[in-house]
């Protein structure tokens, strides 16, 4: 499962990737139900247009659906951590989506096995 972190107007050291990996694990601990080799992380962190914000965006592929976090504040570990708080949501959202998908199909063929 690929892990690239970037950044357009600043330096990303050694701590911040860390700190990226630490936050993210979050969403891949629930990601069991998808292999790692359909799942692609990508973030980004800048300087923010604002004096002394960051602008953090997480992109997620998972088995082709994109998920994308985004979130601008005073800290860079807030802002991450509210960009994972998004893209969590999101992904949360599209599960329960599928579950869903998944019931009223059993259901189907339950109602076309009786007949």
């Amino acid at each position: 499962m690929p892990l690239q972190v970037t950044s357009d107007n600043m330096e990303v050291t050694p701590s911040m990737k860390a700190l990226a990996e630490d936050k993210l694990s979050k969403i891949l601990n629930k990601l069991t139900d998808t292999p790692g080799d359909l799942i692609n992380t990508r973030v980004v962190l800048n300087k923010g247009d604002g004096e002394g914000t960051f602008d953090t965006k997480i992109e997620l592929s998972i088995a082709g659906k994109m998920i994308v976090g985004e979130d601008t504040d005073f800290t860079l570990e807030s802002s991450l951590i509210k960009a994972v708080e998004d893209a969590l949501r999101q992904y949360e959202k599209m599960k329960s989506k599928r579950t869903k998908e998944e019931w009223e199909g059993r259901r189907k063929m339950k109602m076309l096995e009786l007949t």
